[in-house]
């Protein structure tokens, strides 16, 4: 509801050659005048400096430190999904009735702990670091992936037709 009430990005109104747009929007969220004009002023010179390099190629994304953060995004999103949290989210129910627990109980339990367990981990993220908090969440995750394997497994009942 709020977006339609959102200025305009001052580098976009500058790409734009709206120069007075963006001094005024970024006096709207400046302490002064002087504050507003100066970033203005470092906008304009690094827009210039970004036409004389021309535009990029989308071969440079794969190149240099640029590669590195691009493949590191991507690992994490894929990380993020092979956990499977998505599935004890969606599923949750039908997988803890199917183990005879008290599926809305559970599914109540599993939610609980992971709105709460994102609270210390904000705090941290500033603490510790976020790459110290990244090994640790994921050497955490395989763990958690790894017992619930075993779990999994160890509760599986095989039907009399041999199916599980």
């Amino acid at each position: 509801l709020a977006i339609p009430a959102l200025p305009r990005s001052p580098r976009w109104l500058v790409q734009q050659g709206r120069l007075h747009e963006a001094l005024k929007t970024l006096q709207r969220f400046r302490a002064s005048e002087a504050l507003a004009k100066e970033e203005l002023d470092e906008i304009v010179e690094e827009q210039r400096k970004a036409r004389i390099l021309g535009d990029p190629r989308w071969a440079e994304m794969l190149r240099g430190r640029i590669g590195k953060l691009l493949l590191l995004g991507v690992m994490l999103q894929m990380l993020q999904q092979l956990v499977g949290m998505n599935a004890i989210m969606y599923f949750g129910p039908r997988i803890f009735a199917s183990l005879g627990q008290d599926a809305n109980k559970f599914q109540t339990i599993t939610n609980a702990f992971n709105f709460l367990a994102t609270i210390p981990a904000l705090f941290l993220a500033d603490r510790c670091g976020r790459r110290s908090l990244l090994r640790h969440s994921a050497a955490g995750m395989v763990l958690a992936c790894l017992a619930i394997a075993f779990l999994g497994r160890a509760c599986l009942l095989q039907a009399t037709d041999g199916t599980y």
